[in-house]
């Protein structure tokens, strides 16, 4: 009702001159991953990237792209959210061949949401990405997305080629990216004192 954040303990949030937002679109399960967003925050500016794969046989050649991306940072830190992306992270292991860089970027990786578990309570009914990033004011292009909807979106362009389907899904997903750099930018600013503050995201 306060629309307050409790906070039982500030979370240790990684710190590197590059942050990058990866986040994933794929089957439930995550046995086949079709669409990889990255976020790259450096310099005081974001660029995002995704790569898409048309079918099952096109994944392995997404996932080198993704880990070619990553092989560009050497003092960055990777963030995701919940356990889909680290699950699917140990299939790339096992899939293909990764370079030092990337593989070490992977394995260093930070689980944003396990940063927030037991330590951080928004004011809201889960710890659902979707719901923490609309308390802090982030924007989707469809207010109603789910990653349910995402599913029905897949199929759909598998069926059609649409590549209006193709765009709201990248776009989707851009949203999902810079919704974590906001979720981790506000754990990272939680005050280390513990004191009391205001902000336009609520009390804390």
């Amino acid at each position: 009702r306060e629309q307050s954040v409790f906070v039982v303990s500030k979370p240790t949030v990684p710190e590197a001159s590059t942050h990058i937002y990866v986040d994933m679109e794929g089957s439930p399960s995550g046995s086949f991953v079709y669409l990889i967003g990255v976020l790259v925050a450096e310099n005081g500016s974001t660029r995002h990237h995704s790569f898409w794969a048309d079918s099952r046989d096109d994944e392995e050649h997404l996932f080198m792209q993704f880990l070619q991306r990553l092989s560009h940072f050497n003092n960055a830190q990777v963030f995701y959210y919940g356990s889909y992306e680290a699950n699917v992270f140990r299939r790339i292991f096992g899939s293909v061949s990764t370079d030092k860089i990337s593989e070490l970027l992977l394995k260093q990786a930070t689980n944003v949401l396990s940063l927030i578990y037991a330590n951080i309570y928004f004011p809201t009914y889960s710890n659902e990405l979707k719901e923490i990033g609309k308390y802090l004011r982030c924007e989707w292009s469809s207010s109603d997305s789910t990653g349910l909807h995402t599913l029905v979106w897949r199929a759909q362009w598998e069926h059609a080629h649409d590549p209006a389907l193709k765009d709201r899904l990248i776009i989707y997903n851009e949203q999902d990216c810079l919704a974590l750099q906001k979720v981790r930018e506000f754990l990272s600013a939680i005050p280390e004192n513990g004191e009391p503050r205001e902000a336009n995201e609520g009390g804390i």
